[in-house]
């Protein structure tokens, strides 16, 4: 079992459903569980049934850190080296899949 079972989470923070684990191979789960567990200790903890921004911004934070960590697990296992000094740019690392509204709303103001 891996903590999506309860429905509060999932209904409450749709996000908290790309935690999942199980369908990786083992030394990526192994990679994948810690924040799983994390992101299910937080929602216990400060979760609820009304869903907060701030909660929701903490998931997407905590979501972009663990699909670094995966990534970094599966280009071991290729054998590539992202060991070097250059900044890694947003059109190598791809669009984002989620918006930070409160993020974007600050960036942008007095832009008009």
């Amino acid at each position: 079992m891996n903590g999506l079972d309860n429905p509060a989470h999932k209904q409450t923070y749709p996000i908290y459903q790309y935690f999942k684990y199980d369908h990786l191979p083992p030394h990526l789960q192994a990679m994948s569980k810690p924040f799983h567990n994390m992101a299910t200790n937080m929602l216990n903890t400060v979760g609820g049934s009304v869903k907060d921004d701030e909660i929701v911004i903490g998931l997407r934070k905590l979501l972009e850190a663990k699909d670094c960590f995966v990534r970094a697990a599966i280009d071991k296992g290729k054998g590539v080296n992202n060991s070097n000094d250059e900044a890694i740019t947003q059109t190598q690392v791809g669009t984002p899949r989620f918006v930070d509204p409160v993020a974007n709303a600050v960036m942008n103001e007095g832009r008009n």
